[in-house]
């Protein structure tokens, strides 16, 4: 609340408007969750600023700015009231115009972020900003270090490290410590690895985000090829990404490795279900493709088991169903 002379003596007292304009900004766009607070932030600093300047010179009676817009060989002259509003006018069109402004208003779309694909589930737009993290630059096919002594034969997919956030074929075998190693799968016996990779690429596309309670951020596949096919998945919330890829070896064997991007956080299940979905297709068609479960992966269940009612009375009783859905 302010008297015309309090609005149109101060700079200060202009700049209130500045941050008015802000507020009702924040009224109005601070609910959509898809507008990212480090854009918001932006945007609403840009228009207090903007805001401000514009009060100031709209509601000044002092040529102050009008000043600043012109001055003569002799010294600053003063502009005139008609010219003063006319470059005020210009400005408040530009900004008017403007992206910022344009999201301010709700009259631009707000384009999809990294982490959220056009197949994700509707309500994947509610949760904003994503956290997909950075893509790894190690994808592909490689010759790989199996442990500190010993690489792969030939060229092979990314091992799964120790997170508990990854599944790969590529690994040491032989140490007790690697919990994320899958058993390679097959094709049909008879089946052109051509065809097979063909057959996977189908199943691949025909994925359906939100199965299980996973991928409801979609997937989009990024790279397929005859004999490889790289593919990401994003969860819901964060957009989480994981990586997932397939490679259909000349003698029938296909490598696997499907693993988060954080190293040591678990997945919710997420990289567990996407295989095993995935794998229930292909042995439909007669591939080799063993089920992940507690029993072949004990520590991975462990580390993504949801909470189960029953809680444990002293040291005998206590559940062990350790499964990857809530109940």
């Amino acid at each position: 609340r302010f008297s015309s002379h309090t609005l149109g003596s101060t700079p200060g007292s202009a700049a209130c408007f500045g941050f008015a304009a802000a507020a009702m900004a924040w009224r109005r766009v601070g609910p959509r969750r898809h507008v990212g607070r480090a854009a918001f932030s932006t945007l609403a600093a840009a228009a207090a600023a903007t805001a401000a300047v514009l009060a100031w010179g709209c509601l000044s009676p002092r040529p102050a700015i009008g000043s600043a817009f012109s001055a003569g060989a002799g010294g600053a002259a003063e502009a005139t009231e008609p010219t003063r509003r006319r470059l005020l006018s210009r400005l408040a069109l530009v900004t008017a115009a403007s992206p910022g402004f344009q999201l301010l208003l709700g009259s631009q779309p707000v384009e999809a972020a990294s982490g959220l694909y056009d197949n994700a589930l509707p309500e994947a737009k509610d949760f904003m900003p994503k956290n997909p993290g950075p893509e790894p630059k190690d994808l592909g096919l490689a010759v790989r270090k199996l442990n500190k002594f010993t690489d792969s034969e030939g060229p092979v997919l990314k091992g799964g490290g120790f997170g508990p956030n990854a599944f790969s074929t590529t690994g040491d075998r032989e140490d007790f410590l690697a919990t994320t190693i899958l058993p390679y799968w097959r094709i049909p016996a008879g089946t052109e690895p051509k065809q097979a990779m063909a057959d996977l690429q189908a199943i691949l596309k025909a994925y359906e985000p939100g199965q299980a309670g996973v991928d409801g951020g979609g997937f989009q596949i990024m790279k397929a090829e005859p004999n490889y096919v790289y593919a990401q998945f994003a969860s819901l919330q964060r957009g989480d990404t994981d990586d997932t890829e397939f490679v259909v070896d000349a003698d029938g064997t296909v490598q696997v490795r499907s693993a988060g991007r954080t190293t040591m956080r678990a997945d919710g299940g997420s990289n567990c279900k996407r295989l095993n979905y995935i794998s229930e297709k292909l042995r439909a068609k007669g591939w080799e493709a063993p089920k992940i479960t507690k029993d072949t992966h004990e520590w991975y269940y462990r580390q993504n088991a949801a909470k189960t009612k029953t809680q444990c009375v002293g040291l005998t009783g206590c559940p062990d169903e350790l499964s990857l859905d809530p109940e």
